[in-house]
């Protein structure tokens, strides 16, 4: 909960009210470096996922491989659907889901700290 991200992705930042008994939490590491985290809400048969890199881990590179492990991961967990939210303005964030596989879905509105923000939901489709 400590991480800041800067403007404009400090609307990522985590609160106390995103630790709830409706999510799993897992922490991920690089040898003993705490680099990042991944949250799962499972409904249905659909996996929702939120994960977020070390702030001073982002923008070098890391997020496509990290993306990729947490698909990986959740497939394990036999899971029929995965998908994930992201800011509609995070065009960087956009283009990295996309290279692991992830399809525009819908759009909601939906409260980002004390903000109402326009989010892209994005659906994992299966290479066929």
């Amino acid at each position: 909960m400590s991480w800041r991200y800067p403007a404009p992705y400090h609307l990522y930042n985590l609160t106390k009210d995103d630790f709830d008994s409706k999510n799993d939490f897992f922490t991920v590491y690089r040898d003993e470096d705490l680099v990042g985290m991944l949250k799962l809400h499972y409904n249905e048969g659909t996996c929702t996922l939120g994960l977020g890199l070390r702030p001073d881990m982002t923008g070098k590179g890391l997020g496509q491989k990290f993306v990729e492990a947490a698909v990986l991961f959740i497939k394990e967990q036999v899971c029929q659907t995965i998908q994930l939210a992201v800011i509609s303005s995070n065009e960087r964030a956009i283009k990295v889901y996309e290279r692991c596989g992830f399809a525009e879905k819908d759009y909601e509105l939906m409260l980002a700290g004390d903000v109402l923000q326009e989010f892209l939901i994005m659906e994992y489709q299966e290479e066929k």
